[in-house]
């Protein structure tokens, strides 16, 4: 019996194989960088929420120039404790101020928090004790997709929100497999917006947490 036919029947498969790795690979790659950015356009608001985390002041600046332009009379700034004793929110102001911003523009918030939930909830809390219906959030543009889910459907659905984004230089979205930080971002992101599916969805989650 002729061995050919096998011999081709596995060729074909491993060929098959080949293109397929080729396929997933060119399509989840990119993807999974694309997938954690959802950034809108602002619009006109109340006021600009500049989310904590950022130590290259991207955030806060980009929230300046939205007060700058119009978009908002005041900018939010969140942060907490421990930068060589320091809140991360007074820091982020003076780096902004230093960059020719008006200090009035912008509002320091001190939370003591440890996650993007908890901050998103105790940011919410204020908000709404300030009777404001509508807020720009302002974070990295590799966070704009958690964050928003986070915001709209636990920690303020009440609240009309728009993602703007500031750019992180360290993060490719398009490449972000070939340099280290970029990678530490998708996978960090993607293992936080897993953990916060699933706790969503659990039978114990009590639910979105409204003042």
């Amino acid at each position: 019996m002729s061995k050919a036919p096998s011999r081709r029947r596995r060729l074909l498969v491993y060929l098959t194989v080949f293109l397929l790795i080729v396929f997933v690979c060119g399509w989840f790659l990119p993807s999974a960088g694309r997938l954690l950015v959802n950034e809108e356009h602002p619009v006109k608001a109340q006021i600009a929420v500049v989310l904590a985390g950022d130590q290259f002041g991207n955030r806060v600046v980009r929230g300046a120039e939205l007060q700058r332009d119009g978009f908002v009379e005041k900018v939010l700034v969140s942060g907490g404790p421990g930068l060589y004793g320091f809140y991360e929110s007074d820091l982020a102001l003076r780096f902004a101020t230093s960059k020719g911003f008006p200090e009035a523009a912008f509002e320091a918030l001190h939370l003591d928090h440890h996650s993007t939930q908890e901050e998103a909830h105790m940011i919410a809390v204020e908000l709404k004790r300030r009777g404001i219906k509508r807020a720009l959030v302002v974070t990295s543009d590799y966070h704009t997709m958690r964050a928003g889910r986070i915001w709209r459907y636990t920690a303020a659905p009440w609240l009309d929100i728009h993602m703007v984004s500031s750019r992180d230089r360290y993060f490719h979205r398009d490449r972000w497999w070939s340099d280290r930080e970029s990678g530490k971002h998708v996978f960090s992101e993607w293992v936080k917006f897993i953990a916060f599916t699933f706790d969503f969805f659990s039978p114990e989650q009590s639910g979105p947490v409204l003042p």
